[in-house]
Order: C-alpha cells, then structure tokens, then sequence
C-alpha cells in the first residue's frame, strides 16, 4: 500500500510539472524578456531587424526596441535609379490585449528614401535623400504560447527633408520573430 501511495504521489507530481511548463509556456506574453524579429517597414527601416525588450505588469505592456536595416535600390520611371541605402530606427510600443493585441508604435529613424530630378542653378541634376522622421503606427500583434510573433501595422510618418521640404507619407511594417 506505501509503495502505490508513493507511485500515485510520484505521477501527480509528475503530472502537475507537465502543467506548471505548460503554463509558464502560455504566459510567455506575459513576461518582461527580450525578443528579435524579422520584417519589412519602417520599424525595420527597410527591410531589416529588430531588437526589442518587452515590459510586463498587471496593467500595461510595451516594448522599447531598435532596427537597422536595408533599404534597396529601386528604379523610378521618368526620374531614375536610386542607390541602396541602410538606416538604424528607435521605437517604443504598447499594447492592448493578451495572445492577440492591439498595438500603438511610435519611431524615429530611416523612413525611406525620396528621389528627383530637381534644378538648381539652372542646371537639371538627381537627387536622392534619405528620409529621417517620426512615424505613429497602429495594428495588432500575435503572440503565441512558445513566444512566436507575428506583427503588422499602418500608420503615418512626418518628416522635413532639405531637398523635398516637409513629407507626410504611409507607413506599414510586417514582422516575425521570436520572444526568449
């Protein structure tokens, strides 16, 4: 009888670690931690990466997070080609919900890039610039039980070039990565 009683006690505790892993498992979006995520937008600045530290409590969750990427090459009809460029971004995020959230972002950093043929001194010459401003984005955010993330948003971007004065141009970014 004490060795089934000790048998039963040994497979419940068993039992209940399974539980206990599973649900530290599926609390994962609950947790302050660090996560990277791969993506394409202006929180990636171009197409890139994306370094983000998640805070948790009771009441809120957000991120803090930087993003360094590539912005390609790309052709313009009637005006020319651009050339590559890379740019960094900051950015901060808060969000609303639990596996699936709502998501609020903001950023600074490389947006994009504008190009042109402008003419100055009565002379016909390209320009390209690289685009640095701030950016509110809004969208929603898939977090899952192993720390999976999916994310997407929209949003507006603001800034004030040298050659093109000031911009006000869509944003969007899509992103996955993974949270530790």
């Amino acid at each position: 009888m004490k060795k089934l009683t000790i048998l039963i006690i040994m497979i419940m505790v068993t039992i209940g670690g399974l539980f206990a892993e599973e649900a530290a498992i599926e609390d994962k979006h609950k947790t302050s931690g660090f996560a990277i995520e791969l993506g394409y937008g202006n929180a990636f600045a171009g197409y890139g990466i994306m370094g983000e530290f998640f805070f948790h409590n009771e009441f809120l969750s957000s991120s803090i997070f930087i993003g360094a990427g590539y912005f390609p090459s790309i052709s313009i009809d009637g005006i020319g080609e651009t050339e590559s460029s890379n740019g960094t971004v900051i950015g901060s995020r808060i969000y609303m919900g639990d596996n699936h959230r709502i998501v609020i972002e903001t950023t600074y950093g490389f947006i994009g890039v504008q190009a042109a043929w402008l003419y100055t001194d009565g002379e016909e010459c390209f320009v390209q610039e690289d685009i640095i401003g701030f950016s509110l984005s809004f969208g929603y955010q898939y977090m899952g039980p192993d720390g999976g993330i999916f994310t997407i948003t929209i949003g507006k971007s603001i800034a004030d070039t040298d050659y093109f004065g000031k911009l006000s141009l869509p944003t969007f970014n899509i992103g996955f990565g993974q949270k530790f």
